[in-house]
């Protein structure tokens, strides 16, 4: 597993300066991706914005991630539209996909599909505003 660094972390250009993450270190010379999740005096936002790196995920990590941050949120999305699998299917795909179980052409498709049903989503958002601005 990588050893994260103070150096490794200013590589990154993050937003705060080089005192603040030598605080965050402790005195710590490096600390395991591990040991990091752990810490309390750091945001989880910090922590993505970190550990969410090829240094630390490779690719199908990194999808299978994005995956299981979906699947989260898909409960809330399915108690509104419960008859829409394209958000369901997209994530499926994905996943195979990263797994080596589905094709680059299933995954287009299936980004497709969820891109889709975003952008419906958007433009039902925009005829909401529209009309609470006394649009039509």
């Amino acid at each position: 597993m990588k050893r994260i660094t103070v150096d490794l972390v200013m590589s990154f250009n993050p937003c705060y300066d080089r005192e603040t993450i030598n605080k965050l270190f402790a005195g710590k010379k490096w600390m395991l991706p591990t040991t990091v999740l752990k810490l309390d005096t750091v945001s989880y936002g910090d922590k993505l914005w970190l550990l969410c790196r090829s240094d630390f995920l490779d690719n199908k990590r990194w999808r299978l991630f994005a995956c299981d941050c979906a699947e989260r949120a898909l409960p809330l999305f399915e108690k509104v539209y419960p008859e829409d699998i394209r958000p369901r299917k997209s994530i499926e795909t994905a996943r195979l996909f990263a797994n080596g179980d589905a094709t680059r052409e299933e995954l287009a498709a299936a980004w497709a599909a969820a891109r889709a049903r975003a952008g419906e989503q958007k433009w039902q958002l925009d005829r909401l505003a529209m009309y609470l601005r006394g649009g039509k």
